[in-house]
């Protein structure tokens, strides 16, 4: 006997899937997978730190010009 795992995200592909299966006469089960709180509470806790206080730059043009000039070629000692 072999065994197959799925991971269908459409319910229409399932629905296409179960008639072949049923043609077939090849025996199935279905499981559902339930979301992670825990997954969901830590991305909505991250976008909130985002929010509050990751971008908050008290002088945000002179931090970006700043920025910019960090990122221009700059002659290396030595070379010619």
């Amino acid at each position: 006997m072999t065994e197959i795992i799925l991971k269908i995200k459409e319910p229409i592909e399932l629905e296409k899937l179960f008639s072949v299966l049923e043609e077939l006469k090849i025996e199935y089960r279905t499981r559902t997978q339930k979301k992670s709180k825990k997954k969901e509470l830590n991305t909505t806790n991250i976008f909130e730190k985002i929010k509050n206080g990751a971008l908050d730059i008290p002088d945000f043009d002179k931090f970006m010009l700043d920025f910019e000039e960090s990122r221009k070629d700059t002659p290396l000692p030595g070379r010619d």
